[in-house]
């Protein structure tokens, strides 16, 4: 059978099934699935592959470096196209690249490269992805349905690749993510579909130089405030996160519940995405202002709790409090800005959340060395307690257009 008639078999009973809105959903569960794999068992391959702890480290912190970089900009390139199937196409193959090329070399150079490539493939997806579902669904539904997904998809991701890894191997683990990522790109490649993006572009997006489109976003005090908050946020939520294995065993706790409440806070934000987005279109950066004192009231719940158990339920206001953030800086973000510079705004959140959880595990770890796993989460506790004020004083000096 010929390469073309194979390829009209899938268009006939195959992946031609899956119009721009079910494709673009998938591509955000494909995406999150390989995504929580990585983050969840890479370390673990590495170190089975003989890379020292700190060679781990460098190539978990390329990911964040790259994908700060180069976030602004292909946010940019997103409001300058018209169809956005090409770039779509791109983003999934660098991350099936990035499975396979670890998969067939366990080394640090081809770990470092996989993660160089999905720095490029997140910076392109994230604002990408979020547009196009805007473009599709609305700004509430287009926002939850997405961060639904992203949620079922890392949820699943962890459940999945920890059972593959155990029945199987971790190679395994990430052979299945590169499988379950060609699928969408597969749909890609012999559908006609162009994935359209023609919000506001006919006479304005496509003429928007780079710095014009950053300096306008930047401008906005709305705009402004809302990377301070989440910055300011995440890089004290990541100083936690990456000792939190290690926090929870010096409480007395074991993988089992280590796994547990992971898989808690994820549920619960999936499960609440859809809502959380209804609230953020209603009351705007108050949904922010929320979502940052939630945080606050994790890690102050951290700092206190006696034993590892009593973390579980803490975890469910993480669920929450990560919802109404996420996604009331999304909305917010996607509200203030002109239309036809969306993936540049959305570009620089990203950014904002990468260069805080680079600088945020650097400090984390800093300060559990030098003191104790406890000063982490007082780090993390100033943090947050930084990020409400910004929000609280912003909520009050500005007034977003709800209607």
């Amino acid at each position: 059978m010929g390469f073309t008639n194979v390829i009209w078999l899938l268009k006939r009973y195959g992946l031609e099934f899956l119009s721009e809105r079910v494709g673009i959903v998938l591509i955000a569960f494909t995406t999150a699935f390989m995504y929580a794999v990585f983050f969840d068992f890479l370390p673990l391959y590495a170190k089975d592959s003989g890379i020292t702890e700190l060679g781990i480290g460098i190539i978990f912190s390329t990911f964040y470096i790259v994908t700060s970089f180069f976030a602004v900009f292909l946010g940019w390139i997103t409001d300058r196209v018209k169809g956005a199937r090409w770039l779509l196409m791109l983003a999934i193959s660098l991350n099936i690249l990035s499975c396979t090329v670890i998969v067939l070399n366990a080394s640090f150079l081809s770990m470092l490269f996989a993660r160089i490539f999905q720095g490029i493939a997140m910076a392109s997806l994230a604002p990408l992805i979020r547009t196009i579902a805007v473009e599709f669904f609305g700004i509430t539904r287009g926002i939850g349905i997405i961060e639904l997904f992203y949620s079922m998809g890392s949820f699943i991701g962890s459940i999945v690749g920890g059972i593959v890894a155990e029945l199987f191997s971790l190679a395994m683990t990430f052979t299945l993510s590169a499988l379950l990522l060609s699928v969408p790109l597969i749909s890609l490649i012999i559908s006609s579909r162009t994935y359209s993006l023609n919000y506001g572009k006919a006479n304005e997006g496509l003429n928007t130089s780079f710095l014009s489109a950053l300096g306008t976003v930047i401008k906005s005090r709305i705009a402004t405030s809302i990377y301070i908050t989440i910055f300011l946020r995440h890089t004290g939520a990541c100083a936690v996160w990456a000792i939190y294995p290690l926090y929870i065993r010096y409480l007395g706790g074991n993988n089992v519940v280590i796994g547990i409440s992971a898989a808690v806070s994820t549920l619960v934000s999936a499960l609440f995405m859809k809502r959380a987005s209804e609230l953020a279109y209603r009351y705007g950066l108050r949904t922010l202002t929320l979502g940052t004192l939630f945080s606050l009231l994790v890690f102050v719940g951290y700092m206190l709790t006696p034993t590892a158990v009593l973390v579980i339920p803490i975890q469910v206001l993480l669920g929450v409090g990560w919802s109404l953030l996420l996604v009331g800086a999304e909305i917010s973000l996607i509200r203030v800005v002109g239309a036809s510079i969306r993936g540049t705004a959305l570009g620089l959140l990203n950014t904002s959340l990468s260069l805080a959880a680079t600088i945020g595990s650097i400090i984390g770890g800093f300060l559990a060395e030098v003191l104790n796993y406890r000063a982490t989460i007082a780090f993390a506790i100033s943090a947050c307690s930084l990020a409400f004020m910004v929000s609280v004083l912003s909520e009050k000096r500005t007034s977003l257009n709800l209607e």
